[in-house]
């Protein structure tokens, strides 16, 4: 009997072509949202008009395609641009920054504390999800933990993207009521901001590619959190802080990275049932509207305490993810260093706390009867 081979199977998988064009379509869907948000002079008109322009259509049952390999090179792009934010002046503000760590701690906890409480007596949720729900940041890792302790992963992560959102949209307003700032003004140049003004040399542009190829394979043998983010982060800081470069991507890259991750954010909100999505959406976005309040009286009490800025603390408090948190800095010319670190400095504390939660969860979890994961 002649046999037949069979060739083995690639470890690379193509996207099909009709992945490729909802993800073409979701991502012009999102550039339209960002232009007309921008012609509409409304804060934030990339991140936040890519971000309705897709969830909206996302919650009414349509399947777009989210970037997910394209967001992970925006957030190795972000990462370079944050870590051109590290100057050697972060030196003499060493002492007050360890202060404001420490009330971005209190304030995590304080944070935390709440959430659970809430996801728990007022939202209904088990005690899996409500601890992973609760926990302000680390959505990534939030999800990637809930199936092995038998949380409601989709729970899990609409909350902590419900409240990224209302975060999102809450912050503009948050800083025209509290600092007088019009960030719609203060938003960067558009992408067709002239070319020669943004142009990087051959050395610069080689120096700001390595930071994403030396970068991320750095921040995995480091075993550092989001390496794809961290890594690059990291040695663009080194480069700034030597003084090897001053260079930074041209304005358009931040403007196109914005839509990518507005888009990401906003397709996560498909394919979950309506009525629930809705009730869904009005607990998270309570839960978030009083973590922003918390945040902002913790940014007043601190820069009482320091002297700083309001605007970099806020974005600093505030229980959004690093990477849109930074970019956010970046849009409103704000400390992009100072607000990345306290962010960095929130995700590893929770990861730290995380096994002593595992724990806690699982001997609930036998106590009551049923193993971890279990439905």
């Amino acid at each position: 009997m002649k046999e037949t081979l069979v060739p083995p199977k690639s470890g690379v998988r193509l996207p099909s072509p009709l992945s490729l064009a909802k993800l073409g379509f979701s991502l012009a869907l999102g550039f339209c949202g960002g232009w007309l948000a921008y012609r509409l002079s409304l804060p934030l008109p990339w991140l936040l008009g890519a971000l309705m322009a897709t969830l909206i259509p996302s919650m009414g049952g349509a399947r777009l395609q989210g970037p997910k390999h394209l967001r992970s090179l925006v957030l190795a792009i972000v990462g370079v641009f944050l870590g051109g934010g590290f100057t050697q002046d972060i030196f003499g503000h060493f002492g007050t920054w360890l202060i404001s760590l420490g009330g971005m701690f209190i304030t995590t906890l304080i944070m935390s504390l709440f959430g659970i409480w809430y996801c728990r007596k007022i939202a209904g949720y088990d005690r899996p999800t409500a601890w992973l729900s609760g926990l302000p940041g680390g959505l990534s890792a939030m999800t990637v933990m809930a199936p092995d302790l038998g949380a409601d992963v989709r729970l899990v992560a609409l909350t902590h993207g419900v409240r990224l959102v209302t975060l999102l949209v809450g912050l503009p307003l948050a800083f025209e009521v509290f600092l007088g700032i019009d960030v719609a003004d203060a938003a960067l140049p558009e992408p067709w901001v002239d070319a020669a003004a943004t142009a990087l040399s051959w050395a610069d542009g080689v120096l700001l590619a390595a930071c994403v190829v030396a970068g991320i394979p750095l921040a995995r043998l480091l075993r550092l959190p989001t390496p794809i983010f961290v890594g690059p982060m990291l040695v663009s800081a080194i480069l700034h802080l030597a003084g090897l470069t001053e260079a930074h991507p041209p304005g358009w890259v931040l403007v196109a990275a914005q839509v990518v991750i507005g888009v990401s954010v906003g397709v996560r909100f498909g394919g979950f049932p309506f009525l629930r999505l809705l009730r869904t959406l009005w607990s998270a976005g309570v839960q978030a509207l009083v973590t922003l309040l918390i945040s902002l009286a913790a940014a007043f009490a601190t820069q009482e305490i320091t002297g700083l800025s309001l605007g970099p603390i806020l974005l600093a408090y505030v229980p959004g993810g690093a990477p849109e948190m930074g970019i956010v800095a970046l849009s409103l010319g704000l400390d992009p260093a100072y607000v990345t670190v306290h962010h960095l400095a929130r995700l590893a504390l929770i990861l730290l706390a995380m096994p002593f939660i595992t724990q806690y969860l699982v001997r609930h979890a036998k106590a009551g009867g049923h193993a971890p994961g279990a439905p």
